[in-house]
Parts: C-alpha cells; sequence; structure tokens
C-alpha cells in the first residue's frame, strides 16, 4: 500500500531498495564522471565503489524504485557522511526514517518531508548517511 504525506508520522521508517554493486558499474560511472572522481583499490586490490557513485545509487533507489512512500523527489542534501567503503560484489540497502514534516505554507501539492537516509552494507555496517528534504505526493 502506498503512503502519502497524509500518512506519515515523524518517526516512520520504511525500506526503500538495494542495489548489486558490480565492478562493470564502477568502472562506467569512473569513467562518466572523469575528474570529478577517481578509480581506487583498497590494500587487497579490490575495486573501491566511489564517494559520489554511493550518493547516486541511493538518490535513484529513493526516487525510481516502486515504495511504500510516494516520493516524487529528493533535494537539499545535509550532514552527508560515508562510514564503510564498498567493493564489487556487495550489496546497498537503502531506508529513510521520517524526521519532520512540513505540510507547506503555500498550499502546495507536494509538501515536504524531511527525512534521515541509510545506506547499509549485507553486512548491516552503516556505509552512507544523510538528511534530505523530499517531497511527499498528497492523497488524491
Amino acid at each position: 500500500m502506498t503512503r502519502y504525506f497524509e500518512d506519515l508520522e515523524s518517526g516512520d521508517r520504511e525500506y526503500c531498495g538495494h542495489h548489486a554493486i558490480r565492478e562493470r558499474d564502477i568502472e562506467g560511472w569512473v569513467a562518466k564522471a572523469e575528474s570529478e572522481c577517481q578509480q581506487d583499490t583498497n590494500e587487497n586490490g579490490e575495486l573501491i565503489t566511489p564517494k559520489q557513485y554511493i550518493r547516486a545509487i541511493c538518490g535513484r533507489i529513493l526516487v525510481s524504485k516502486p515504495q511504500e512512500i510516494a516520493l516524487k523527489g529528493v533535494n537539499e542534501i545535509e550532514e552527508l557522511e560515508h562510514h564503510e567503503q564498498l567493493r564489487s560484489g556487495d550489496v546497498l540497502t537503502v531506508a529513510v526514517r521520517v524526521v519532520n514534516i512540513d505540510p507547506g505554507q503555500d498550499g502546495s501539492h507536494f509538501p515536504a518531508v524531511d527525512m534521515k537516509v541509510t545506506g547499509r552494507n549485507q553486512s548491516d555496517d552503516e556505509v552512507i548517511t544523510y538528511f534530505a528534504k523530499a517531497i511527499v505526493e498528497r492523497e488524491g
């Protein structure tokens, strides 16, 4: 069941989706990003996922995969922190927690919800966390 703005309360948590990290995806991202990020390996020679790629994957999961919350967009990212590295073969799982609900003063059709976004690896270690303002559809 889709949850709209009217259904949300502070403290609500939702699983948003997951993404398997593949070496060819990392290499493709680095090639497209050019000077913005570099391909790097860890001490074992494993390809490490660039931080920009992890953030982009979180964003893609939030807005493009079917999920419980009727998200229309995510912006105003704050307090972005990277905690662990991701490597090829890892799985990034993304969940959100509603922090604050702003019905909007202008009667906008899409009110804002402040969310904490958390990405975890398959060992349940935090990989990335940040706060974002999400636009959530009203019911009807």
